[in-house]
């Protein structure tokens, strides 16, 4: 069983969750005719009654066949009308949140207000797991004339703010002059008749919370509805760079002056002039992720996606750099039955760069984890023998030793210093090569956590007939997508060297 289940999944998200009975005991007493419940017919070892809220999560006690809300959504302080169809003599009870006094009702129709201090159940993103901190916005139960517990459930109704606002949740790249910000905006409240809606950046160098004067602020004042508004925010001639914060957020004319607005916050940068060797070609092996490609692009690259018809007839012809996505030898088997075309570009004077796979697929001789009758050609995927572990830095902040300061890829396009290690999200990388990797390949980087070994298969960078072969297992493609200053310049390096030699040192 899965860790968090009783916390973030009423009944287990029934729809998706699936469970199967493998075996069982002997002596275990048969379900009763009909149940489908694996837990039907035990005996309870204690005496307390379960709560409504635990069956109803549970599936043991079923909903009304009728029973509505005039509106699927309602805003705190609105009033909704509820109907259900009555059953005789049973007695319906509606909670309302936490409210101490439940309202007992015998007719068909009542009318409820939703609390001021009610918490939104939308947008979900915000609320998907708050269910063990906040009820179901209204809950019901039914007992006949004897006290027994018949029917309950949920309404159908979601809580809404007055306002929302919602960006990309892809991290903002700003840059000088004016950058443009898209902002959705829904209002939810029917007596809402304008909103306002703001955008600011504020300077965040040290990735905390912005408390500053903002950079940039941009606002607008839209009738109520739905909306997407185009923000110009004027970051200057001459932005700093580094992290900023982006704040979003809307306020209706229906709030409460003490109202708080509806606010939502993203993660903003100003890369320094990132540009990799001017006239780059690069090709692509896509896996699931992409997030290299499209900081390629940005980098002024022109990249080329390859498909499977590129990589069987080893059509590369112009590219000076081929780069394989992260796990793509998991997700593409044409990357793995034509692997050896990308080898006999590299010797005839390609650069192959490859993100971190991991040794499942890559390894020599494995049985393949998606595809179980295809296994791993017994001399790998490398040019030269490399076998991966599963050795990882998980400290985003380990200290990094390059090994041959002087070398190209720590020199150009860019100079690569110590503060382009600094501000690495989550980790430096994952399942490192094994320290018996030929020692053809040159061993360029060291780091570790703290108080481990020195790994020295971070960055490995073999020559191979006229070209080179480049593996590494850092998480550049995590350190791109966060829009990190330093992996970008150093990541520009890395494809960048076919078109770099040693005169372009400073």
């Amino acid at each position: 069983m899965s860790q968090g289940f009783d916390k973030f999944a009423p009944r287990f998200y029934r729809d998706t969750t699936y469970f199967q009975l493998l075996r069982q005991s002997d002596e275990a007493p048969p379900l009763p005719e009909g149940a489908t419940d694996l837990a039907a017919g035990l005996e309870r070892a204690d005496a307390v009654e379960p709560s409504v809220r635990y069956l109803i999560d549970s599936g043991r006690i079923g909903p009304l066949a009728s029973i509505e809300a005039d509106t699927r959504t309602a805003v705190p302080g609105e009033t909704v009308t509820v109907r259900w169809q009555e059953r005789g003599d049973d007695r319906l009870t509606l909670s309302l949140f936490r409210d101490a006094d439940p309202l007992a009702l015998r007719v068909g129709e009542a009318t409820v207000a939703v609390p001021e201090t009610a918490p939104p159940t939308i947008p979900t993103h915000r609320a998907m797991y708050e269910t063990v901190l906040t009820p179901h916005p209204l809950t019901y139960s039914v007992r006949d004339a004897d006290g027994t517990l018949t029917a309950a459930g949920d309404l159908p109704l979601e809580i809404a703010p007055a306002v929302t606002v919602d960006l990309s949740p892809d991290p903002v790249r700003l840059g000088p002059g004016v950058t443009p910000v898209e902002v959705q905006v829904r209002t939810y409240d029917p007596a809402a008749t304008r909103v306002r809606v703001e955008a600011a950046v504020f300077w965040d160098g040290r990735g905390r919370s912005p408390i500053a004067t903002p950079n940039a602020v941009a606002d607008t004042v839209l009738a109520a509805g739905d909306h997407t508004v185009t923000l110009a925010l004027d970051m200057g001639a001459s932005p700093t760079p580094g992290r900023y914060a982006l704040r979003a957020e809307a306020r209706a004319d229906s709030m409460s002056a003490p109202a708080y607005p509806y606010v939502e916050m993203r993660r903003a940068v100003v890369l320094p002039p990132v540009r990799v060797a001017d006239g780059l070609r690069v090709g692509h092996v896509r896996s699931y992720d992409g997030t290299m490609a499209e900081a390629l692009a940005a980098m002024g690259a022109e990249v080329v996606e390859l498909d499977s018809t590129a990589l069987a007839t080893g059509d590369f012809d112009g590219l000076h750099t081929v780069v394989i996505d992260i796990r793509a030898y998991l997700d593409r088997k044409d990357l793995r039955a034509h692997n050896d075309r990308l080898l006999d570009w590299v010797r005839e004077g390609g650069h192959l760069v490859v993100g971190y796979q991991k040794l499942f697929e890559w390894n020599a001789g494995r049985p393949h984890p998606l595809w179980p009758e295809d296994t791993n050609p017994d001399e790998g995927f490398a040019p030269y023998p490399l076998q991966l572990g599963r050795e990882r830095v998980t400290e985003q902040d380990a200290p990094v030793t390059v090994e041959a300061p002087d070398h190209p890829l720590f020199v150009s396009p860019h100079v690569i210093t110590d503060e382009d290690w600094d501000g690495w999200v989550q980790e430096r990388g994952l399942y490192f090569p094994t320290d018996d990797a030929d020692p053809r390949y040159a061993r360029l980087l060291t780091m570790s956590d703290d108080g481990e070994a020195p790994l020295t298969t971070a960055l490995l960078l073999a020559d191979v007939g006229e070209g080179t072969y480049l593996y590494s297992p850092l998480v550049w493609y995590r350190q791109l997508a966060a829009l990190n200053p330093g992996a970008w310049r150093a990541f520009a390096n890395l494809v960048s060297l076919p078109l770099v030699d040693d005169r372009d040192a400073p």
